[in-house]
């Protein structure tokens, strides 16, 4: 490594807690500031952090301190702490029960699984897309391309997404022309909210 003491080491050598909302009872749940889960004290349910967690998300020598399989591992659980704080929101948002976030467990699944032999679609916009154009079905909400890019916009301002991931996810949910070619992402998101119920 080319550098001589890890500048994020001090902040990680004193983990505090931070209190975060739980998803299932809307209580606080405690999580240590060097971990991505805790558990909250009113229910027992497990809640993640849906923010900037540690030095991994920003040092450019996180690869070289953690070493390749470890570095994977750690971008691994990021793609879960985004889904969960993904469907969180979603679910304040749209007023799920059990049986819609269930269903829309298996249809990130079922999307997770296409993107596998996917590889040139970005499964982060992909997700986004999927959960808010599933959110959107079925509701009064979901008949026009403002009131979806509303929501859209409402739910990925939340969550701090950058501007062009939003108008790229806004894009993808109720597209401007219907007919425009598909890219990648277009074509997992078209084929995963075509195969909900």
């Amino acid at each position: 490594m080319s550098f001589k003491r890890c500048p994020g080491s001090s902040a990680l050598a004193q983990p505090r807690i931070e209190i975060v909302k739980c998803p299932a009872c809307g209580g606080d749940a405690e999580v240590w500031s060097d971990e991505p889960s805790g558990t909250c004290t009113a229910c027992g349910a497990t809640a993640m952090r849906t923010s900037t967690q540690s030095c991994l998300d920003w040092c450019k020598y996180a690869r070289e301190c953690l070493g390749d399989e470890k570095y994977k591992q750690y971008e691994s659980m990021k793609a879960t702490v985004r889904k969960e704080a993904l469907v969180a929101v979603a679910s304040d948002r749209f007023g799920w029960g059990k049986r819609r976030l269930n269903s829309v467990w298996q249809l990130l699944e079922r999307t997770e699984q296409r993107l596998r032999s996917c590889s040139e679609a970005d499964p982060n916009v992909v997700f986004a897309s999927v959960v808010i154009g599933f959110g959107c079905r079925g509701t009064s909400s979901g008949r026009s391309a403002e009131a979806i890019h509303a929501i859209a916009r409402d739910v990925l301002g939340k969550l701090d997404y950058p501007p062009g991931f939003v108008e790229d996810v806004c894009e993808l949910v109720a597209p401007a022309d219907a007919d425009a070619p598909a890219n990648a992402d277009a074509s997992v998101v078209r084929e995963a909210l075509n195969n909900v119920g």
